[in-house]
């Protein structure tokens, strides 16, 4: 009868480790989706500012 426990005991360790890892990789994996959309962002309006300045502020036509 001693088994039974000591099994419950492997099966739960097992069980609360995996359910740690998939917490941890699914928040993981929103940080950095989100960082990556920020860099994105980032990159757009700099290329948006740096379009802006090499145009002319009038153009004549």
């Amino acid at each position: 009868m001693s088994r039974l426990p000591l099994l419950d005991i492997i099966h739960r360790t097992v069980v609360y480790s995996l359910t740690g890892l998939t917490a941890w990789t699914v928040v993981s994996a929103v940080m950095i989706h989100r960082e990556t959309l920020q860099k994105g962002r980032a990159r757009m309006e700099a290329e948006e500012r740096q379009k802006q300045s090499k145009s002319p502020a009038n153009p004549t036509s």
